[in-house]
């Protein structure tokens, strides 16, 4: 009796430590787990870049400090250097492409009433150019002189985000385009006499118009029936617009619409086109004669170049990552930033 008393109280033994084996092994694996978590959460990412006007630095958003806020860093490669370092998440940002300006907009508490502002790059003299209230507002573009930003706002309306222009110098706030819904402005002409808007008529349908920003008149350019998507670019001589749509077709195209000196649009002259892939950005550089298209081929994106003085599309190199967007020109055009993105965007494009 002895000895089995004494193997029971080894196998009870034996148990106990196998038990108390696989609790701690269980607690080492939900430790390793959270540390997987958490190390998966410091991951940052990176959007929106954008050149400085001499092309010697590159803006974006990056949250690796953990909050999205606008880094520069030199465009020949380097370290980092945080502009921003607010409580508030960065959601836009563009370099002045004539001074050391940048347009930033930002979220108060991640939601809405989002507000625009601008901020040296050492990160000084950040200014308020909205009203900071409960409107909303989206960053959309700069003038070619760096004297004005086009904003799209809820300030007059808060059923609708209709187009401004302002005076960054004053703080001076012009409306030029009353919008009924969503719009904003995608392109300006270098003079910044006339604008590309884009005004959305309901989900997966919108239109562009070409508008006069002195007079405030806009003219419809993409005239359809249906459903149909566009967005795209002005040239920088006001003289056409460069667009993706998939008005009549399965599969986004590259398109230019050329205008009339008093405004008339012409039709949608189809520029390229893929049968096994769609165009999920447009973007022209500042000379107006070429366009950077970035196309999604089966969720991977590829890049071409689209030279617009001898209608020729030129093959791109091969893109280090899956998805990217991004597609900005340095003003020598002698290079073209580009970020990963998580998915492609189709109304008002950060590229």
């Amino acid at each position: 009796m002895l000895k089995r008393k004494s193997a029971l109280a080894v196998l009870f033994c034996c148990m106990g430590a196998a038990i108390a084996g696989q609790t701690e092994q269980q607690a080492n694996q939900k430790k390793d787990l959270a540390a997987a978590v958490a190390r998966m959460a410091r991951v940052g990412s990176s959007n929106a870049p954008n050149f400085s006007p001499d092309g010697k630095w590159v803006s974006f958003i990056s949250n690796m400090n953990g909050s999205p806020q606008v880094w520069i860093v030199p465009s020949e490669g380097g370290y980092p250097r945080m502009v921003t370092n607010g409580d508030d998440p960065v959601t836009e940002q563009q370099w002045s492409p004539a001074s050391d300006w940048i347009g930033i907009a930002v979220a108060p508490g991640g939601g809405l009433n989002t507000q625009v502002y601008v901020v040296k790059p050492d990160g000084t003299g950040m200014r308020l150019l909205t009203k900071g209230g409960e409107d909303n507002n989206g960053l959309d573009t700069w003038t070619d002189d760096g004297k004005q930003i086009a904003i799209d706002s809820s300030r007059n309306d808060p059923a609708s985000r209709d187009s401004f222009m302002i005076d960054v110098a004053t703080g001076s706030v012009r409306l030029v385009a009353k919008n009924p819904g969503v719009g904003n402005i995608e392109g300006i002409s270098r003079d910044g006499k006339r604008a590309l808007l884009s005004r959305l008529r309901s989900r997966g349908d919108n239109n562009l118009y070409l508008l006069d920003v002195a007079s405030g008149k806009d003219t419809l350019i993409t005239k359809h029936e249906g459903v149909a998507l566009f967005s795209g670019d002005m040239a920088p001589d006001g003289s056409a617009a460069y667009i993706s749509t998939n008005k009549d077709r399965d599969l986004f195209a590259f398109g230019r619409i050329n205008f009339a000196a008093d405004g008339t649009p012409g039709n949608i002259e189809v520029l390229a086109e893929r049968p096994d892939a769609e165009l999920d950005g447009v973007r022209l550089n500042k000379q107006g004669t070429m366009a950077a298209l970035i196309w999604n081929v089966k969720g991977r994106s590829e890049l071409s170049f689209y030279d617009l003085a001898q209608n020729k599309q030129i093959p791109g190199p091969k893109l280090p990552g899956e998805l990217v967007g991004g597609g900005v020109f340095s003003k020598d055009v002698q290079n073209l930033a580009l970020a990963p993105r998580p998915a492609p965007k189709r109304l008002k494009q950060q590229y």
